[in-house]
């Protein structure tokens, strides 16, 4: 049981992580909660586009991060813990994000073929409809890319991390980190090109 806000905030979340690895401490899941569960949030609505969808990536991702919180290895710098924990737990975050859609497109692959087939019902929509359609398309191929390219790609863009925090959670320097981002934009331009949409990014 949380005591007060005010531990919880102080306590970091590579020393959460310790404490909910050796003992599951309430405390530091709250604090795991508290500093991340929005970003996780955001990210996976970035990447779904469902909300209902976004709620059941943040529960899933939490529990992995409760279930698995004692592989993560802080870096030896101390200074950079910190970093590499928000770094990890964004990682755990896209992943299941995009191992969820993946699940819930295969079960309604019918059902979106079928929809796709129909006639817009208003033809007042037809804008709104066409600007939607460009938005999943762009999702769509993201999803697609080489999970080498979409994982740094959606860190960077869905999960907000800049290029120090995507190094760590890459296990590479921050100077591989731009070039993969740097790559997979490209790789998504051409893409997005093929099917007539410009990227601005």
């Amino acid at each position: 049981m949380i005591r007060s806000a005010a531990p919880v905030s102080r306590m970091n979340t590579s020393e959460a992580l310790r404490r909910l690895a050796a003992r599951r401490d309430p405390e530091a899941w709250a604090a795991i909660v508290e500093q991340h569960g929005a970003h996780i949030l955001g990210l996976a609505q970035r990447i779904t586009g469902d909300r209902a969808l976004c709620d059941d990536v943040c529960q899933e991702t939490l529990l992995q991060i409760r279930e698995h919180a004692g592989h993560f290895t802080p870096p030896a710098p101390p200074q950079d813990a910190e970093v590499s924990a928000r770094g990890w737990i964004m990682r755990i975050a896209c992943c299941t994000a995009f191992r969820v859609l993946r699940v819930r497109e295969r079960s309604e692959r019918r059902e979106t073929i079928a929809a796709a087939a129909a006639p817009l019902a208003a033809p007042s929509a037809a804008e709104i409809a066409a600007a939607r359609e460009q938005f999943e398309q762009v999702r769509r191929e993201v999803a697609q890319l080489p999970e080498s390219l979409r994982e740094p790609l959606s860190l960077r863009f869905f999960g907000a991390l800049g290029y120090t925090e995507l190094g760590m959670a890459l296990g590479c320097s921050e100077d591989a980190a731009k070039k993969r981002v740097q790559r997979g934009l490209n790789l998504l331009r051409a893409r997005l090109a093929a099917c007539g949409v410009a990227l601005s990014l």
